[in-house]
């Protein structure tokens, strides 16, 4: 197998996984409240305040019972998201960012994965930030911002 036949069959494998990708970002800003949207929204809104109380507002609450899910999201996810998030954002104020594209998960619609635009890092891969439906609204699960 050459080098370019590898190449763009990564490229499609790659397409596949993450599903369709918009042609152009779909900006957001201020949206409605108990979408996925919300829920990232607030954790950037958290991240520049600096508010680990907030941030776990935005968090599944199957993934923050025990003081162990909560010390080791502090510990590690928390520790890069506030690190990093300014590279995710068009603007703080309002926040806005750019979901690439989204696909959901599951039988029931009940989860979804949306694709957050890099600002800073313009050549990188869109990154993933996964989220499951909750009584109160979607929640984050897993975000690798």
């Amino acid at each position: 197998m050459d080098k370019q036949y590898r190449m763009a069959l990564a490229t499609v494998a790659v397409a596949m996984l993450m599903g369709s990708v918009a042609k152009a970002d779909e900006v957001v800003t201020n949206p409605a409240s108990g979408t996925p949207e919300a829920a990232i929204s607030t954790a950037f809104a958290a991240a520049l305040a600096n508010d680990y109380s907030k941030y776990l507002g935005a968090i599944h609450p199957e993934h923050k019972q025990t003081a162990r899910q909560k010390n080791e999201r502090r510990k590690y996810e928390w520790k890069r998201f506030q690190k990093q998030c300014r590279w995710y954002l068009k603007s703080d104020n309002p926040i806005t960012y750019a979901v690439v594209s989204r696909r959901e998960e599951g039988s029931k619609s009940s989860r979804v994965v949306l694709f957050i635009r890099d600002q800073k890092n313009t050549n990188r891969m869109p990154v993933p930030v996964r989220l499951k439906h909750h009584s109160s609204g979607w929640k984050i699960v897993v975000s690798s911002l």
